[in-house]
């Protein structure tokens, strides 16, 4: 039987043995010095575009949070926000600890379910909002930019990978939490029965939030949708900007393809840390394809890495600050309070 150790190991060593590889097949350390030669002093430039999806992240996340997220100071959100992100970026399948960061840090303002719904909300709209990755293709395709058949199938990934999360959209409206935590407390295990009314009453809560988003609060949710659109428009503008500054062919088409390509492999290839390896071998294999050099996609996806590197600075640093953020704005149980019943009048007879 292998070790825990092993197990959590197997899949980084051998990501990053991919990209060594794949380095490797392009010239190695020569490779990567003409890439520095390339950016030169214009590698500030690069920073600007992370910059600019960092801060549409946080205003996306606090939209989702009840009240627009009025009630927790800004800073504080910041770096919760920020831990969480780096989490996401480094962790295989990431989003389930920034979402335990989350509800453990904002319940000084926030139940535990209203933090999960804001979680929902986030994770509905991003994939819904791979349609929007699916309009490049399309326009590649219109205009006869690229294989066609690889452009195709790129825009059918993006539409695909929408399509579950609209459809969990609807159905929590309709119950699907309190339906999921049915299920789950029909399992045979003793913990599970005893918590069983609180599970219940705590998803049927959660279902009430986040049926808002086609209800009472249908506008946050439309505002949230438009900070994803303008992070992804300014995500193409940022892989645009690494193809000039490269010299590479296919300006803002090819920004366009890269783009699609890039979600693909974001929301397929979830349970490699940070798609390291993925993600350069698979932009060198499609662009070969595509009738550019394999090269090309390469040099892209390396230069992107240096957004993923200041992610993970960021977050990181953020999360040394987490310990004094919780200790300034200590948990509240609100959840409690929202599941007990009123209190009864007193009576008013002697």
């Amino acid at each position: 039987m292998r070790s825990p150790w092993v197990r959590r190991t197997a899949v980084p060593i051998l990501a990053f043995a991919l990209l060594a590889w794949v380095i490797h097949r392009h010239g190695g350390i020569e490779l990567i010095k003409r890439i520095i030669d390339l950016v030169g002093w214009q590698w500030p430039l690069l920073l600007l575009p992370v910059v600019l999806i960092g801060l549409l992240t946080i205003l996306a996340y606090r939209t989702a949070l009840p009240g627009r997220g009025a009630a927790v100071p800004l800073w504080p959100l910041i770096q919760v926000e920020r831990s969480g992100t780096a989490l996401n970026t480094l962790l295989p399948f990431g989003n389930n600890s920034s979402h335990i960061v989350k509800i453990g840090l904002l319940r000084h303002w926030y139940s535990s379910e209203e933090i999960a719904s804001a979680g929902v909300w986030c994770a509905v709209a991003t994939g819904a909002s791979n349609l929007y990755a699916a309009i490049g293709p399309l326009v590649c395709l219109a205009v006869g930019f690229g294989e066609p058949g690889v452009v195709l199938i790129l825009a059918g990934i993006s539409i695909v990978m929408s399509v579950p999360m609209i459809a969990a959209l609807l159905l929590v409206g309709k119950g699907l939490s309190a339906r999921m935590a049915r299920l789950i407390t029909l399992v045979p295990l003793g913990f599970l029965a005893r918590r069983k009314e609180r599970m219940l009453a705590w998803a049927e809560r959660l279902d009430t939030h986040v049926a808002s988003a086609t209800g009472e609060r249908r506008a946050d949710f439309a505002l949230l949708m438009l900070y994803r659109l303008l992070s992804q428009v300014v995500r193409v503008g940022e892989i645009w900007l690494v193809i000039e500054v490269l010299h590479l062919p296919g300006g803002l088409l090819a920004a366009l393809l890269y783009h699609a390509l890039n979600r693909a492999v974001l929301h397929l290839v979830i349970f490699v840390p940070g798609r390291i390896g993925v993600m350069e071998a698979i932009s060198e294999s499609v662009f070969e394809i595509l009738g550019f050099s394999g090269e090309a996609g390469l040099q892209i996806a390396l230069v992107l890495r240096l957004r993923f590197l200041m992610k993970l600075v960021i977050g990181y640093t953020a999360m040394a600050s987490l310990p004094g953020i919780a200790e300034k704005y200590p948990a509240k149980d609100r959840d409690d309070a929202e599941a007990a019943p009123a209190p009864e009048p007193p009576s008013s007879e002697g």
